[in-house]
């Protein structure tokens, strides 16, 4: 595993559960899973390749059979804050899921993706 996927999988276990869009950028998508908890038309319209779609509302009940838990799960949506619910949910579920900082909108701006 590479180094910079390790930390983030340490950043996960610990506390502290949120990556920048410059460490995500940093470390590749190999590894980890990226979901969008948007709505589907928001995700229509824009969404990051590579990235599956789950909406926050459907997350307890998908999240099971969609999402392997071999994977680092880096969850986003527009700013963060369903996201932030959603990597809860998750973490909750035993997951390891870490948040987008700023969602779409740092990943914009850092022009990152």
């Amino acid at each position: 595993m590479p180094d910079k996927l390790q930390l983030l999988y340490e950043k996960a276990a610990r506390s502290h559960y949120e990556i920048t869009a410059a460490e995500l950028s940093a470390c590749g998508q190999s590894g980890l899973t990226l979901l969008d908890v948007r709505n589907a038309s928001e995700w229509a319209d824009f969404h990051v390749n590579g990235a599956i779609n789950i909406p926050l509302i459907q997350l307890q009940l998908q999240a099971d059979y969609a999402l392997s838990p071999a994977n680092l799960i880096i969850v986003y949506c527009n700013s963060g804050n369903r996201s932030s619910i959603a990597a809860k949910i998750l973490r909750d579920k035993g997951f390891r899921a870490l948040t987008l900082t700023g969602g779409l909108n740092s990943l914009y701006h850092d022009r990152q993706f």
